[in-house]
């Protein structure tokens, strides 16, 4: 018997979750994110040789671990407070790359922790040094969930698919939320300008019109609009950076803050691409 095709659009091999469990707002703290930390701990073998991150942790967070008594990680991490939790990614990232890894190692326990963090919706990302920090910023917040709100209409399913798909990749792999991002924008225009193959920077001059409709005897209002479609140009070339990169067979991953600026302002460039159509269809 053949296995099932989903319909087009919807991302395979994932777990159930992962796609169609909605999370709401990100949580401080988990059971699950403690358990599964101190399991990963475990498993990355210069921590647990003689148990050396033990050992580093007592040293810099002055707090018992396995290396001073007959707990295991799992154990001690369900008894700490947060933010020595936090810390220890901290100071365990910190520690592996020290012990003659290299950053290549670091960047991998971050990774490795960020996917914890984005599969159970924990309100924290670390970057490529190991440093953990609010995650999502508020600025962010909003632009997402009201660009959610504007593409409710079954018009717009693929390109809510793009982008609800796309951010939750934010800090697992930067490259696939901008990547994603940009086609939910891509999606929506090619919507509204069907004889359009792609979105570029010249095409997307075709705004301007519907810019002037959207905004009729306000003329205050449409320059201001005019304005903001230069920056849509702008967004529409800095995506293209990570989306190819001329001279490599991959594009690097960008940075986590940048991740973040280019989703965001993609969100509300999208909103402002339904709203256009929006008028149009009705």
């Amino acid at each position: 018997m053949s296995g099932f095709n989903p319909k087009e659009g919807v991302p395979v091999g994932k777990r159930y979750s992962e796609i169609y469990l909605d999370h709401g707002k990100p949580i401080q703290d988990h059971p699950r994110m403690r358990f599964r930390l101190a399991a990963l701990i475990s498993d990355t073998k210069p921590f647990w040789i003689d148990e050396a991150l033990g050992q580093e942790a007592e040293k810099k967070l002055g707090l018992k671990t396995p290396y001073s008594s007959s707990s295991s990680w799992k154990v001690i991490l369900e008894k700490w407070e947060l933010q020595d939790v936090l810390d220890l990614v901290t100071v365990a990232g910190h520690f592996i790359q020290r012990d003659g890894r290299g950053p290549g190692a670091s960047k991998l326990w971050a990774t490795l922790v960020n996917q914890i963090f984005s599969d159970l919706n924990i309100a924290y990302r670390v970057d490529d040094q190991s440093g953990v920090h609010p995650y999502p910023d508020e600025e962010y917040s909003r632009a997402k969930a009201a660009s959610i709100a504007a593409l409710q209409a079954p018009r717009y399913a693929n390109a809510l698919n793009e982008f609800e798909n796309g951010s939750k990749t934010i800090s697992v792999d930067n490259k696939n939320a901008i990547r994603r991002t940009f086609a939910s924008a891509e999606g929506l225009f090619r919507l509204m300008f069907p004889r359009s193959p792609r979105l570029t920077a010249s095409e997307s001059e075709q705004i301007a019109p519907l810019i002037e409709k959207l905004y009729a005897n306000d003329t205050i209002a449409i320059g201001a609009a005019k304005k903001a479609l230069l920056s849509f140009k702008d967004w529409i070339d800095a995506c293209h950076f990570y989306r190819h990169e001329a001279g490599k067979q991959e594009v690097s991953q960008p940075p986590l803050s940048l991740t973040i600026n280019l989703v965001s302002t993609g969100a509300s460039f999208i909103r402002l691409l339904a709203e256009l159509d929006a008028v149009e269809q009705a």
